[in-house]
């Protein structure tokens, strides 16, 4: 057979790649150029401006990942959490994905990063927060355009919020806290506040050597009235248990160690004249650890420590 006729297949084979394999065949490369006149568009040529809502009614998604539980202070009634909280809407003044609709094509751009100085964020504060009821903003931390208009911002920090504490079973204790997301200033009717599919991110989360983490999860959903409007607001449920071991030595032991000691007083023969003595040491003994728990427990009648 003629060589020309054996390569015949393989021009055939050559010329259906370049018919069925895509390709970006008049779509300008990514550039650093190319992105600045993107930014230049949305920003400027297009007048984005940031205290504008990008919907009558935006839906704002939640996560927290939570990386450590700092403290929580039975006395104060007060939880401390590392982590961040997740947010992501969908702003269409941001959408590059239909080259129609910009003056070129930048499908070669993926994503855009901006912060909060340029870009709308919903206003949001942690309701049962006990350091800062200001709205929650994270300058430094860049927000994640797509080429869609979905804005991902991931502000982090350390929550310190209001936990009522059960003492009822001090130290074999489990206290139940929640953490509370409310949006500020926008009604429900502008700003609806919803929970992602997971909720609680706990990949990289470190354990604490006082408190066990038994559960977390995103509760429903709900609405939250003030005056005549209402708000969106979504809880997070954090279980902690605390680990015994170290309360069970220096609390618990000492404490029932005391109670078998006073009755021994009654060994004691009645002309030895030791019985008052050893009653009254073991007594003030008792009073110490009796101040040591109390220290250690909030000044509440809701719940009265069993010791």
């Amino acid at each position: 057979m003629d060589w020309k006729y054996r390569r015949l297949p393989l021009t055939l084979y050559g010329l259906l790649a370049l018919v069925f394999v895509p390709t970006s065949f008049g779509r300008p490369t990514y550039s650093i150029s190319l992105e600045s006149a993107l930014r230049a568009e949305l920003f400027t040529t297009n007048n984005y401006e940031v205290l504008q809502r990008p919907e009558q009614k935006v839906v704002v998604r939640i996560s927290i990942t939570i990386l450590t539980i700092n403290d929580l202070n039975i006395k104060d009634q007060a939880l401390s959490i590392s982590g961040y909280l997740t947010f992501n809407w969908k702003d269409p003044r941001l959408d590059w994905s239909d080259p129609t609709n910009t003056t070129q094509d930048y499908g070669n751009v993926d994503f855009l990063f901006s912060t909060e100085e340029y870009v709308w964020r919903p206003s949001i504060i942690i309701e049962n927060s006990i350091q800062d009821m200001g709205v929650i903003s994270d300058k430094s931390t860049p927000m994640r355009i797509t080429s869609r208009g979905m804005v991902v911002w991931s502000p982090s920090g350390i929550f310190v919020v209001s936990c009522e504490s059960d003492t009822t079973y001090y130290p074999l204790d489990t206290q139940d806290c929640k953490l509370k997301v409310s949006s500020k200033a926008y009604t429900i009717n502008e700003v609806s506040l919803v929970l992602t599919l997971d909720p609680v991110i706990l990949n990289f989360y470190s354990e604490n050597g006082e408190w066990d983490l038994v559960s977390a999860s995103g509760l429903d959903v709900r609405d939250t009235p003030i005056g005549q409007s209402s708000f969106s607001s979504v809880d997070f449920d954090i279980k902690l248990r605390r680990r015994p071991i170290f309360h069970i030595i220096n609390t618990l032991f000492p404490v029932v160690l005391m109670a078998i000691l006073i009755a021994m007083v009654f060994k004691l023969p009645v002309d030895s004249g030791e019985r008052n003595g050893f009653a009254l040491t073991v007594l003030l003994a008792y009073a110490v650890y009796l101040s040591i728990i109390s220290e250690n427990i909030p000044s509440t009648s809701v719940s009265v420590c069993y010791l």
